[in-house]
Parts: C-alpha cells; sequence; structure tokens
C-alpha cells in the first residue's frame, strides 16, 4: 500500500467532489479563459480528472494563473489514494501535473510532491529511485524544519529498516524524525497543505 499521510479528518463534512472543486477554486483558474467551464463540467459529471488525461496537464498557458496553485493540485492527488483506492490513475494525474507545475512555476514547493514520488517507489520496489528522490527532498529541506522533513525521515527510516545492513541508519532517521515532530508545532502538518496568499499592507 501507499500512503501520503492525508488525513481523513477534513473530508467528513462533504462529498469528494466537493472537496475537489474547492482544490481547484483555489488553484487561482484564469476567469477569462475557457479552460474554467471545461473544469466546471468535468465536476458537474462528478469525475476527478478528464477521460482524456492530456487535458489541463500543460502549465504553460493561462489555465492556473496562481504560482501556489500546485498545493491544492497535490491535495487533490492525496485525497484521491486516501479515499479512492480506485482512482489511482487519476491520482497520478494530479500529482504529475502538479510536480510540473511546481517545477516550473514554484521550485521550492517541489519537495512535498517529490515526497510522494519516493514513497511510490518505495512501495513498487524501486529502491535506488526512492533513496536517492529521498535524499533531494532532504537536501531541499536541510535548512527547515518543517513537517515534510519529518514524512521524510521517517518514511525514508522505515525504508532502509528493513534492511538489514542498513537498519541501524533506518532507526537513526526515524528518531530524528520524532525529535523534529516534537518541536513542531501540532498544527504543521496542516500548514504543508494549505496555500496562504501574500497580502501587502
Amino acid at each position: 500500500d501507499v500512503f501520503f499521510f492525508s488525513s481523513r479528518r477534513r473530508h467528513t463534512r462533504c462529498s469528494g467532489v466537493s472537496w475537489a472543486r474547492r482544490c481547484v477554486q483555489e488553484t487561482g483558474i484564469n476567469a477569462e479563459y475557457m479552460g474554467r467551464q471545461k473544469v466546471q463540467a468535468l465536476l458537474r459529471e462528478g469525475k476527478f480528472a478528464p477521460d482524456n488525461l492530456l487535458e489541463f496537464s500543460n502549465p504553460e498557458d493561462e489555465f492556473l494563473s496562481n504560482k501556489d496553485s500546485g498545493v491544492p493540485l497535490l491535495n487533490i492527488g492525496e485525497f484521491l489514494i486516501a479515499t479512492q483506492r480506485d482512482k489511482q490513475k487519476e491520482a497520478i494525474f494530479w500529482f504529475k501535473y502538479a510536480l510540473t507545475f511546481n517545477q516550473k512555476h514554484n521550485p521550492i514547493n517541489l519537495d512535498r510532491g517529490l515526497l510522494n514520488l519516493a514513497m511510490f517507489c518505495n512501495s513498487t520496489k524501486q529502491y535506488d529511485l526512492a533513496e536517492n528522490t529521498f535524499k533531494n527532498v532532504l537536501k531541499m529541506l536541510e535548512d527547515k524544519d518543517r513537517y515534510n522533513k519529518v514524512l521524510c525521515l521517517q518514511a525514508y527510516g522505515s525504508m532502509l529498516e528493513k534492511i538489514p545492513e542498513r537498519s541501524k541508519e533506518g532507526k537513526k532517521l526515524i528518531s530524528d524524525a520524532y525529535a523534529l515532530a516534537e518541536k513542531l508545532p501540532y498544527w504543521s502538518i496542516k500548514l504543508e497543505q494549505l496555500s496562504i496568499p501574500t497580502v501587502d499592507i
């Protein structure tokens, strides 16, 4: 199984489609662009992704106008993984979309998407790729105490702990994860899933 550390509690007051609709709205869709009508039609039909999964996947266009759009895009993918196990193809669509978008428009937010990719590689036994990706995430977060770092240390450590000759190394990473989690406020995990606009006063 693949776990993306996405809490289900926040979804209890609305249907999956309603929650996905709010995430899409958070991406800052340009009202003048005809893609908005396409998205609204998609959500009205109760779908999580277009039948043609190549649609809406080109961040070169003006479809998304907010540089923080990658946050709710990843939220959609994590929501599908956590609650809709039969929607794996749709979840992968949103993860790829978010990674591509962040890579071009907001590289500072790449860590969360790469962390999900590393865990996916681990679950599919692509251990070398998983380890390289875990290391890249930790390098990106080297000077940052954030909950994504906790999750990365924990997931990377759990992978290494299962390898007899690297078990000690894995345990150390897990210990570091718990130590960092103790320092962070309880709401820090939710902060990774929020897009907070910048306001000039």
